[in-house]
């Protein structure tokens, strides 16, 4: 196995109890926000996981990663009390009514914020480099 078959497999897995769990949960709106930003920020991390290539099987690593996080927010989606909220990538920022935020501008905040501290944040700390 290579490290990115190792790797892809692990993310695999812990993406589908992701989405069995969400089976098992009730969402209200900020939950499913925070779902929102968690999954985007995963789908942001998954490129510095996994290379973008066709395993063996024939899948590709990183279309399948993401379409199991999709199917993820779709079960979150199907729990959520407000259905109202569901599919809605776009709220107003409580501090500022005036700014429109999204899932994505919230998950690049935090990295850029992250990114910015002396030590490199926490998103060093989930970057696997290779030497």
């Amino acid at each position: 196995f290579t490290r990115n078959e190792v790797v892809f497999i692990i993310l695999k897995i812990a993406f589908k109890a992701l989405t069995e769990q969400s089976r098992h949960c009730l969402f209200t709106t900020f939950g499913y926000r925070q779902m929102q930003v968690s999954v985007e920020f995963l789908r942001h991390m998954i490129p510095h996981y996994v290379e973008d290539e066709l395993m063996e099987d024939g899948t590709n690593a990183f279309s399948s990663l993401t379409n199991l996080l999709n199917a993820a927010m779709f079960n979150i989606g199907e729990r959520c009390t407000d259905p109202d909220c569901v599919g809605v990538s776009e709220f107003y920022d409580s501090n500022e009514p005036s700014v429109v935020i999204t899932p994505i501008s919230i998950s690049h905040q935090f990295i850029l914020k992250e990114q910015s501290k002396e030590d490199g944040g926490l998103t060093t700390r989930f970057i696997i480099e290779e030497e």
